[in-house]
């Protein structure tokens, strides 16, 4: 069996069958694809700790005829788990909803899609590291603009419905531009704008934008 080693992000995990997953995986060099993880939701031994969206790392991979075609992970080096988006209900969330808009952006086996991968990868380090709010929401409106951009729309520029305020309270936190004097709901404001500007542009509703809300409520 052929085998290869490719650095990557954990986008989704799916059980199958008593102990198997179906990890969809956001590589640096392959863009987005699926791999099988035989034995991951019961052995302790290959895959310490299990496995989860937001892992990182350089995953082992084996060419596999079974599985539908996908290769078999084997194993994962340099793992980071980002244990600090774990912290609370809100930077978790953020997280979250940024992995999930490049699952849906992003089509697998289409090589196009590694140009997510170094946004992605240094947005989940920002999130894990930062312990202001501001800068959680900051970190997450930068992201999720700059993934728009990479597809092709600028939210500052194509911006179609966007009222005046709206428009200004991004100029201010994307561009640190305009005369707008930034309170500490601006930046949550944004994000919130920003992330249904995104749903308006893929036309679908990400599901992780419930519980961040729900997180805010409680």
């Amino acid at each position: 069996m052929q085998s290869q080693v490719e650095p990557g992000i954990i986008l989704r995990v799916s059980p199958h069958k008593e102990s198997d997953a179906v990890l969809t995986i956001l590589g640096k060099n392959q863009g987005r694809f699926a791999a099988y993880a035989r034995g991951v939701r019961k052995s302790s031994k290959r895959f310490s700790g299990g496995i989860d969206v937001f892992d990182s790392g350089d995953f082992e991979l084996e060419e596999a005829f079974r599985s539908g075609g996908m290769p078999s992970l084997v194993g994962i080096r340099s793992r980071t788990n980002y244990l600090g988006l774990r912290k609370n209900y809100e930077r978790f969330h953020i997280a979250a909803i940024c992995l999930e808009l490049v699952l849906v952006i992003s089509q697998e086996g289409d090589p196009a899609s590694t140009r997510y991968y170094e946004p992605t990868q240094a947005c989940l380090a920002c999130l894990d590291s930062l312990e202001s709010r501001n800068e959680l929401f900051l970190a997450g409106s930068l992201f999720i603009y700059r993934i728009l951009q990479t597809t092709g729309v600028d939210p500052l520029l194509n911006a179609a419905g966007v009222g005046p305020e709206t428009r200004k309270r991004w100029e201010a936190v994307i561009k640190q531009e305009g005369n707008l004097t930034l309170v500490a709901s601006d930046y949550e404001q944004a994000f919130l704008e920003l992330v249904n500007h995104a749903q308006n542009f893929i036309g679908k509703n990400l599901k992780s934008t419930r519980g961040l809300l729900q997180s805010q409520s409680e």
